[in-house]
């Protein structure tokens, strides 16, 4: 899937994701649901390494520690907006300022016809045996009209 093939495909100024990424989730979540996507799904929150500590900063204000703790800590891996409930995952393959909002059930990653995983045995030399584990994959996706990105219009 590329990105071009989203049909939500929204920019944000750089410092105004961080200063209220609910208003920027909740904007990204109501244009896929205009789109078609339904609320019921299994929605996931793609993002990239500042995106996700944006997230988790809205967290902030309600951080509970006791005395008798040893751990600190700060991370939203789940979000519930106004369109439903979102797992939210931290990407190294997109950019620092960038997220993508795809329901889990609509992508499948899927083997080419007869290239499932298999080991395929190289040439043995004595005792020693060599192979190699090929397959090939690639990824279905299904109505990606109604799946959204979000990126800042300067990358970092």
């Amino acid at each position: 899937m590329c990105s071009s093939d989203l049909a939500i495909n929204s920019t944000v100024a750089d410092s105004s994701f961080s200063a209220n990424p609910h208003l920027y989730l909740g904007d990204i979540a109501q244009a896929c649901f205009n789109a078609g996507a339904s609320t019921t799904e299994d929605w996931g929150i793609i993002a990239g390494a500042q995106y996700f500590r944006d997230i988790s900063n809205l967290n902030d204000t309600k951080v509970l520690d006791s005395n008798i703790s040893e751990v600190f800590k700060r991370v939203i891996r789940r979000y519930q907006g106004p369109f439903g409930i979102t797992n939210v995952f931290l990407s190294r393959a997109l950019a620092a300022r960038e997220l993508m909002y795809v329901p889990r059930e609509r992508i499948r990653v899927v083997p080419l016809q007869g290239r499932n995983f298999a080991y395929q045995e190289m040439g043995a030399t004595g005792d020693n045996r060599k192979g190699l584990i090929v397959g090939e994959y690639t990824v279905e996706v299904y109505h990606p009209q109604a799946m959204g990105r979000l990126r800042t219009t300067s990358q970092v």
